[in-house]
């Protein structure tokens, strides 16, 4: 089982690993060259930083964690207290996904709002 979940979970790092441009093409070799493409200040590594790794792991964990409710349904074979549990694990689940999508709206809020008030 711990197997299973280590690959879930690495997914997505293996599916950005072979679609991404890792180095910077245009370098010349044996010179230092900044390795994060573009990435110049705070608050686009901190956009970056979430929508490229926190949205992806949250996002498989959210479909992990549902159908491990489901299955915590079925297994519960009309039991009224096991129906409770999976039916409070659901409940938590999404409450957690509604979390996870509204901190990405109000930070895309923020930086919008911090980019119109810090505009050169």
């Amino acid at each position: 089982m711990k197997k299973i979940l280590i690959l879930i979970y690495s997914l997505p790092f293996v599916v950005s690993a072979q679609s991404g441009n890792m180095g910077s093409s245009n370098c010349p070799s044996g010179q230092l060259c900044n390795p994060l493409n573009g990435i110049n200040d705070l608050p686009t590594l901190i956009s970056t930083i979430l929508n490229k790794i926190v949205e992806p792991l949250a996002a498989v964990a959210v479909v992990v964690m549902i159908i491990y409710s489901g299955f915590k349904f079925l297994t519960a074979q009309g039991n009224a207290t096991e129906i409770a549990k999976a039916r409070t694990s659901l409940l938590w689940v999404l409450i957690g996904a509604g979390i996870l999508l509204g901190a990405a709206a109000i930070a895309a809020a923020v930086q919008g709002t911090f980019s119109q008030l810090f505009k050169p």
